[in-house]
C-alpha cells in the first residue's frame, strides 16, 4: 500500500474516531496506523536525482565558545510559528533577496536589504534584483543584534521575521544570542523542484488543526503552529548564514517537519543552525513522509549551487550533506539517509536508527512513551557510530510535551544539534568534546537528560 493510501486511511480514521477516543490517544493511534501501514520504509535512490533542464527557478550554544551550555529554559517557550508573513514572495521570488516589503503573487521580489538592527538605521538597498548574500569580514558579530562588519546589519526578530538576525526572540519572550555568521529566513523557495501537495495540506487545515489540538497545549500556542501565511506547501524555506565570508562554503542539511508543522515552528533551532554556517533546506510539507521532500531539497540544493543565476551559487559544500526532522520528519530522515548525498542524521523524536551515523533525541512524556533505555539500545545496536540524548524535566500540559521538547526548549537542543554536524560533518574538535572524552558535555548530567554514545571515538 502506497504512503499516500496509508495518511489518508489514517487521516479518515482520525476524523471518525476524534468524538469518541480520548484525543492523544486518538493522534497517536492515527499516526502509529500510518506508519505500521507501510510494509517498510520508502528506499531512497542512491545517486541524487537528476535536475530539470527547463523551467527551474533555482533564485528564487555558540558553538565556537563551545565550555558554555545554553541555558535551558524552565517553562514552555510555547510552539513557536507565526507563518510566513501573507507579504512574503511567492513561489517566483529569488533566492537569496531579503525583502522589507512585500513581493507580489508574480513572484517578483522587492528591493533591498534587511533592515539595520537595533540601532535603528536602514540598510542601502541593493536594487530590485539584488542579492542579501553578502560577504562577512572576520569580525562578525555574534547574537548581539549588532553589525556584522562589513555585512548586513544584525536584527533581534521574533519567529516569522524575514530580517536578517542575532538574535531570536521566542514566543515566550526568551532571547537566543545567534551564531557569528546571523541567520536568514527565506520562504518559498525551489521552483521547478515542487514536491507532492498531501491531502492533509490541502484540506483547509481540518485534520491538522484535529491533529494539533489533540496533544493538549494551550490554545495561543496551537494556533500558531496552524498559521501558515501564504506557505506554499510544494517548497522549501531556506535558512542560511545572513553574512558569509568570501570563498567559504558551508554545509547542506535538509530539514523534515512533524506531522501538521511548518518550517518556522522550529524557527529557533534551525536559525540557530545556519547562524553558525548552515545552509539548512527546510521542505515546507507538513507531511513529508510520503513524498521524498527531503531528497527533493537536495536536488534544489545541488542545482542552485551549480546554477550561476543563483546567489547559492558556488555557496554550498556538496560534499557535506545532512539531514535532520522530527517526528514524521524523523521518519523521513531516516529514509532519506539511505541516499549517497547524507553523511549524517539528527531524529528528533520518532526512531532509534539509521543507515548512516546518528543522533537520536527524545524524552519523558514523548509519544509511545519511550525511555532512556529504549535509545540506549538502539545505539547499542548500532556499528556506524551513533548517540542518543534523552531529556528529562519536560514542562507543559499536554500528555505528550515530551513530543515537542524542540519547539517548547529549544535552548536544550541547539547547541547539541550544532555540535553534531560540525563534529560529523566537519571533524570540529570542539564540537567533538561534546561527545567524547574525558571533558564530554553531555556526559554526567543525568538529573538534565540520559546520554550515551556508541563507536564514535
Amino acid at each position: 500500500m502506497t504512503q499516500s493510501v496509508c495518511r489518508s486511511a489514517a487521516e479518515r480514521w482520525l476524523r471518525r474516531q476524534a468524538s469518541t477516543v480520548a484525543p492523544i490517544a486518538c493522534a497517536i493511534t492515527a499516526f502509529t496506523a500510518w506508519s505500521a501501514c507501510q510494509s517498510t520504509p520508502p528506499v531512497e535512490p542512491a545517486n541524487p536525482s537528476p535536475a530539470p533542464s527547463t523551467n527551474v527557478n533555482t533564485n528564487t550554544s555558540p558553538i565556537a565558545t563551545a565550555g558554555t551550555s545554553a541555558p535551558v529554559s524552565t517553562g514552555a517557550a510555547g510552539l513557536q510559528a507565526t507563518g510566513v508573513p501573507r507579504t512574503a514572495a511567492g513561489s517566483g521570488a529569488t533566492a537569496g533577496s531579503t525583502p522589507s516589503a512585500a513581493a507580489g503573487s508574480s513572484g517578483s521580489s522587492a528591493a533591498g536589504a534587511a533592515t539595520a538592527g537595533t540601532s535603528g538605521s536602514d540598510a542601502a538597498a541593493s536594487g530590485s534584483s539584488g542579492s542579501a548574500v553578502t560577504d562577512a569580514g572576520a569580525g562578525a558579530v555574534a547574537g548581539t543584534g549588532g553589525t556584522a562588519a562589513p555585512g548586513i546589519p544584525l536584527k533581534e526578530c521574533p519567529t516569522g521575521s524575514l530580517e536578517a538576525c542575532g538574535t531570536i526572540l521566542t514566543a515566550d519572550g526568551m532571547k537566543i544570542p545567534l551564531g557569528p555568521y546571523g541567520s536568514i529566513m527565506e520562504p518559498n523557495m525551489g521552483a521547478g523542484f515542487e514536491t507532492t501537495i498531501a491531502s492533509g495540506d490541502s484540506d483547509g487545515g481540518a485534520t491538522c488543526r484535529l491533529f494539533a489540538s489533540s496533544f493538549g497545549e494551550d490554545a495561543e500556542s496551537t494556533d500558531r503552529l496552524l498559521d501558515t501565511g501564504d506557505l506554499k506547501f510544494d517548497l522549501y524555506t531556506v535558512y542560511r548564514p545572513a553574512n558569509m565570508k568570501e570563498g567559504e562554503t558551508y554545509p547542506i542539511l535538509t530539514w523534515g517537519n512533524g506531522t501538521c508543522a511548518q518550517p518556522e515552528g522550529y524557527g529557533p533551532l534551525l536559525r540557530y543552525v545556519a547562524s553558525h554556517g548552515f545552509f539548512v533546506f527546510a521542505a515546507n510539507s507538513r507531511w513529508v513522509g510520503g513524498n521524498s521532500a527531503m531528497t527533493k531539497a537536495l536536488d534544489f540544493a545541488f542545482a542552485a549551487n551549480a546554477d550561476e543565476k543563483s546567489p547559492y551559487y558556488k555557496r554550498l559544500d556538496t560534499t557535506r550533506v545532512g539531514a535532520m526532522g522530527h517526528s514524521q520528519g524523523s521518519a523521513a530522515t531516516a529514509s532519506a539517509a539511505r541516499d549517497a548525498r547524507v553523511k549524517t542524521v539528527i531524529l528528533f523524536n520518532g526512531g532509534t536508527s539509521a543507515t548512516k551515523r546518528f543522533l537520536a533525541i527524545s524524552s519523558d512524556r514523548d509519544i509511545g512513551n519511550p525511555t532512556a533505555a529504549t535509545y540506549r539500545s538502539g545505539v547499542e545496536s548500532s556499528n556506524l557510530g551513533a548517540a542518543f540524548i534523552f531529556y528529562h524535566k519536560i514542562p507543559g500540559t499536554g500528555t505528550a510535551s515530551g513530543h515537542l521538547t524542540l519547539m517548547t526548549q529549544p535552548t536544550r537542543v541547539i547547541e547539541p544539534t550544532v555540535a553534531w554536524f560540525k563534529f560529523t560533518l566537519s571533524d570540529d574538535a570542539d564540537a567533538k568534546t561534546f561527545f567524547i572524552g574525558d571533558a564530554c558535555k553531555l556526559c554526567n548530567m543525568t538529573d538534565e537528560f540520559d546520554y550515551g554514545q556508541k563507536g564514535l571515538e
